[in-house]
């Protein structure tokens, strides 16, 4: 009751400025007026020792991460490698949601974003949008040749303009022709098929190589080129022969032919001879006209 004094020993002594009470000379329990207490000594500002605020005659430690705070809950500065969010500090903003590191805080990302590593660089969009280059939209298609993949847009292939996915073109560049999902030079070259329009036509059956889908300039084996048709039998078609793989036409007056010279059959009103049509037997020497042919 005599003052700020301890035992020592057999004698008392004074506690050290500022303390009210002390157990020792390095020991104070309890601080004047206008001091805090902080590790047994008594100072005049807490933040002025650290991480500490003033808490009624005690310094109380910030939160972990804390480097200036007012209380308890509430820091407006965080230890390096801290982010400082809603008056607390993280280490790791995007952990915490729509938020980023920036600097020495937590920024709020673009409302579109639910994740984003800067104010104009999103990672990840809200629902119903698809992440671009940084940015979110709702339709990837809408921004050039892209497709919606999940949650992103994904570039379509290559030479292609329009795409429902990574494997099928709906529309290609100009220069090339959509086949079957893909985007190609030639279209004569992957296969039987002509150039419409952007596409690549199928020739009609039996046909190898066509300029369109009637006029074929090629034919399957085992079939023959006429007038851009492929036929099976020439000779079913009219006055030709099979000739290589195509049909060519019998000699004049020739109804049927096996070759070039080699009428079998002629038009009425000529005669068959030596595999030629001839308009008078007689004339061509010692023959007689005998039904269709000269004898």
């Amino acid at each position: 009751g005599q003052g700020p004094y301890f035992n020592d020993g057999q004698v008392c002594t004074l506690c050290e400025a500022a303390c009210d009470a002390c157990a020792s000379a390095s020991a104070c329990t309890e601080c004047m007026s206008g001091w805090y207490l902080l590790d047994s000594d008594c100072v005049a500002d807490c933040a002025a020792q650290g991480p500490y605020f003033e808490n009624g005659a005690l310094c109380t430690p910030c939160e972990a991460g804390c480097d200036v705070c007012t209380d308890g809950e509430t820091c407006t500065d965080c230890t390096s490698g801290w982010y400082l969010l809603d008056a607390s500090c993280v280490t790791d903003c995007g952990a915490e949601g729509q938020y980023f590191n920036d600097g020495e805080i937590c920024s709020l990302c673009k409302t579109e974003c639910v994740s984003c590593t800067s104010a104009s660089n999103c990672t990840g969009c809200v629902s119903g949008l698809y992440l671009l280059d940084g940015g979110c939209v709702p339709n990837c298609a809408a921004q050039g040749p892209y497709f919606n993949d999940s949650d992103h847009c994904t570039a379509c292939g290559p030479n292609c303009s329009a795409c429902t996915d990574a494997t099928t073109c709906t529309d290609c560049s100009a220069g090339w022709y959509l086949l079957a999902g893909n985007c190609v030079a030639d279209c004569a070259a992957e296969g039987p098929y002509f150039e419409n329009n952007g596409t690549c036509e199928p020739c009609e059956a039996n046909c190898e190589a066509c300029t369109d889908a009637t006029t074929c300039t090629d034919c399957s084996a085992g079939w023959y080129l006429l007038n851009g048709d492929c036929v099976s039998d020439c000779p079913a078609q009219g006055p030709y022969f099979n000739d290589g793989d195509v049909c060519t036409a019998c000699g004049g007056n020739c109804d049927a032919c096996t070759g070039a010279t080699a009428c079998t059959d002629c038009t009425s009103g000529w005669y068959l001879l030596n595999g030629d049509c001839v308009a008078d037997c007689a004339a061509q020497g010692s023959y007689f006209d005998d039904g269709s042919v000269c004898t």
